[in-house]
């Protein structure tokens, strides 16, 4: 018990984020016993050791396992990322679909969900749905951590379509921001397209 506890005052980081002393608290409230907690817990390492079929088999368990709204939310969010660097990208988008339909109000990860729903359109070739989605996210998550690359993906669909002009418009939005770690690839495509 005094490990897990140790364990809990500095969780892990999971790719980009880390859970708050908050998050770590309602996830324990919500979850009503330290095992669906713990198991959370491995289903998290294996996902940030890139072991993501371990991840997928693990998080799909905690979604039959624990009818708990926060953990089936979270879970399910979680699932869909395996699948997606899995490149199983209908999975992954039934995923993200399943979260914003079914969990808006108790995931963390809406804005997430939705940017990775539009990524996965885009990865599947389906770049009008794509466009769409991208819309939708930038419409209702203007504050996400994820606008500015929706910009840049938004700008690729564009130039898959041939739309050079609305590609421009997005692509140049992500130059906005000087350290934006998609900000080396949109000068490119806009270099790409003043040769044209």
């Amino acid at each position: 018990e005094k490990a897990f506890e140790e364990e809990t005052k500095n969780p892990p980081a999971v790719f980009w984020e880390k859970f708050s002393q908050f998050q770590v608290r309602y996830l324990l409230a919500q979850a009503k016993d330290l095992k669906s907690f713990y198991e959370f817990r491995v289903a998290l390492k294996h996902l940030l050791e890139q072991r993501y079929e371990e991840a997928a088999q693990q998080f799909q368990t905690l979604i039959l396992k624990f009818p708990y709204p926060y953990i089936q939310g979270d879970a399910t969010y979680r699932l869909g990322l395996a699948y997606y660097f899995q490149k199983r990208f209908l999975d992954a988008e039934k995923k993200f679909a399943e979260v914003i339909q079914n969990y808006p109000e108790t995931t963390i990860h809406l804005d997430a969900s939705a940017f990775f729903h539009a990524l996965c359109a885009f990865q599947l070739q389906q770049y009008e749905t794509a466009l769409k989605r991208f819309d939708l996210f930038l419409e209702y998550f203007p504050d996400s951590n994820k606008w500015n690359t929706a910009w840049y993906w938004k700008g690729i669909a564009y130039l898959e379509q041939h739309q050079e002009e609305k590609a421009e418009i997005c692509l140049k939005q992500v130059l906005q921001i000087s350290e934006h770690p998609k900000r080396r690839d949109a000068l490119e495509q806009l270099a790409k397209l003043k040769q044209k």
